[in-house]
């Protein structure tokens, strides 16, 4: 059974700190602030670490197993660092407007994700070179649909989420009517697509997307719809009728876990769709959560913006 119980809570004036990871240090989170990196130390409840990463609003900051950390700021810019954050290479982004992006499974590649209405994605390696010095490469970029078109702007069709799987890459595509699942192979950019609409009509709005387990990724859509997908043929598995606003799935065990935007629920459910547990805190509206080695990092935002990290522990 899903038991939780509030470990620690505290508080930045900013939504980016749901794009932070926990530090190696007990109690330390890390965090983007704007162009910053920061460390929060919730026993002491002040920074013991900030300096300026980039020059632009960070909007990606991912630790990899390898134990590397990339972080893009707004308008592109690409930076590799080590858990200590000492720099180690970097490279631009060929378009701004950055949104996303997403490590692979072996922490050997990473993707990134560019808004309208010039909306790519690019995938890159991480090679050594002679000296085992790291260097970023670029492998692979796929444009989205209309991302060309005079329209585009107009029809605000977009790359939205990403998730790696073998030598393939599945991306959500979203334009102001539809949506669609495709899945490119990063050597050949062949590409098999599938029309989302879990409940038989287009739908335009999904929300989150969760990592690859036995083949399986889920997505959030609107109305409080969560769809499991089968990611090498792209079929549907099941559908999870949950209420609220999608906002986090995640694989929890061989359960979806699932959070709802303003309610604030959080949710155990099995693959075939069936409720398992379900927990209700008082910290909605709840805008990300982590997993970490059996702790929960919630993040919450109120309506001033001002942010705060419940951390549960099982």
């Amino acid at each position: 059974m899903l038991s939780l119980s509030i470990k620690n809570c505290w508080g930045v004036a900013s939504l980016r700190q749901s794009v932070g990871f926990p530090a190696c240090e007990e109690y330390e989170y890390f965090a983007p602030l704007g162009s910053c990196i920061v460390c929060w130390n919730i026993v002491l409840h002040k920074k013991v670490l900030q300096f300026q990463a980039h020059s632009d609003l960070i909007v990606v900051m991912s630790k990899s197993k390898a134990d590397f950390v990339l972080t893009v700021s707004y308008c592109g810019e690409i930076k590799l660092w080590t858990k200590n954050f000492d720099y180690i290479c970097g490279c631009n982004f060929p378009s701004n407007n950055v949104i996303f992006g997403t490590w692979s499974e072996c922490s050997s590649h990473f993707a990134v994700i560019s808004n309208s209405p010039k909306s790519m994605i690019v995938v890159y390696s991480i090679k050594c070179v002679t000296d085992k010095t790291p260097v970023i490469e670029q492998v692979m970029e796929y444009m989205a649909p209309l991302a060309t078109d005079i329209d585009a702007k107009v029809i605000k069709c977009c790359f939205s989420f990403c998730v790696f799987y073998y030598r393939y890459i599945i991306v959500i595509y979203q334009t102001e009517k539809t949506s669609d699942i495709y899945k490119i192979c990063l050597q050949t950019n062949d590409t098999l697509t599938v029309r989302i609409r879990p409940l038989g009509d287009d739908c335009n709005g999904i929300y989150c997307l969760s990592e690859i387990k036995k083949d399986m990724f889920a997505l959030g859509l609107n109305q409080g719809i969560f769809a499991i997908y089968n990611a090498d043929t792209l079929d549907l598995i099941s559908i999870i009728l949950a209420c609220g606003s999608p906002q986090v799935c995640m694989w929890y065990g061989e359960c979806l876990l699932t959070v709802s935007y303003l309610s604030g629920k959080i949710n155990l459910w099995s693959t075939d769709g069936m409720l398992i547990q379900e927990y209700k805190g008082n910290f909605n509206p709840l805008t990300a959560i982590s997993y970490d080695y059996g702790t929960i990092k919630v993040q919450q935002a109120t309506i001033v913006t001002f942010k705060v990290i419940l951390c549960f522990a099982f």
